[in-house]
């Protein structure tokens, strides 16, 4: 097992700055009216925004930490418990492990599909 060694509040971070990129993106589209903060966009909303930053956060790291056996999991977990408390919802609280392993598995099962072939040697 690959360990991450990482702070909880430094996955708290990332997942910050993430939210912010992916907030900015959905109010250029519409999506989210324009001139809110995270902190004012509504549950339903954050929790995808939320979503959306942990799949982004997963393709910036390295390949072999998201497909082979870590505690990726657990430091995404727990840095979105963190949330709750800076977002004040309570809801963030409920995501467990198992949620965050599916997200994984996702992006492992795509990280696993696209490297089988070879392409990506020759750059």
């Amino acid at each position: 097992m690959v360990e991450i060694r990482i702070t909880i509040e430094a996955a708290v971070s990332i997942l910050i700055e993430k939210m912010k990129i992916e907030l900015k993106e959905r109010q250029k589209c519409g999506l989210i009216p324009a001139g809110l903060r995270l902190e004012d966009v509504h549950l339903k909303d954050l929790q995808k925004i939320l979503e959306a930053s942990v799949f982004d956060t997963l393709f910036l790291l390295p390949i072999d930490l998201v497909v082979q056996n870590s505690n990726i999991s657990y430091v995404l977990t727990e840095a979105i418990k963190s949330l709750a408390r800076i977002f004040k919802k309570e809801e963030f609280y409920l995501i467990n492990l198992n949620h965050i392993k599916k997200i994984i598995k996702q992006v492992s099962r795509f990280l696993e599909n696209k490297t089988k072939n070879n392409y990506f040697k020759n750059n």
